[in-house]
């Protein structure tokens, strides 16, 4: 569906096309309803995870290195857990005026969706929770 075309009171997007970023005037056109009418539109943020197609993501970076960056994500190979509370990570996520958070502001957008909250339980549970992050049709019948 054309997101330009309805009437949602609100939408949430992911705030990059690829590596480039929408711009403000992309933002802008988003925030109003085929009718007209205003919309809020939020942008979504993943904190549990970080991937390479990012344009935070270093050209040296992998897995261990910077630390903060876990095991891969089961179901894409461009994307890895994150330790969320280490400095570095939350550095980049809202450390400062170049920040992912603060470039959002910067665009337009009327608001933040955090995404990637369950994360945490990889890191309870290592391994085994796995299986919660893969796709319903990769988990076997019980």
């Amino acid at each position: 569906m054309q997101v330009h075309g309805n009437n949602f009171d609100m939408i949430i997007v992911d705030p990059f096309h690829g590596r480039e970023p929408l711009s403000a005037k992309a933002v802008e056109t988003l925030k109003y309803k085929k009718l007209g009418a205003r919309r809020l539109v939020l942008a979504r943020i993943d904190i549990g995870t970080a991937s390479s197609y990012r344009y935070y993501w270093g050209p040296d970076w992998k897995e261990g290195s910077p630390a903060f960056i876990a095991a891969p994500y089961p179901t894409d190979p461009d994307r890895y857990f994150v330790e969320y509370w280490r400095p570095s990570w939350k550095q980049i996520i809202f450390g400062n005026d170049k920040s992912y958070l603060y470039g959002i502001i910067r665009q337009g957008y009327d608001g933040v969706v955090l995404d990637g909250l369950r994360t945490f339980r990889f890191f309870e549970a290592g391994e085994e929770s796995l299986k919660e992050f893969a796709p319903l049709a990769m988990t076997p019948p019980s």
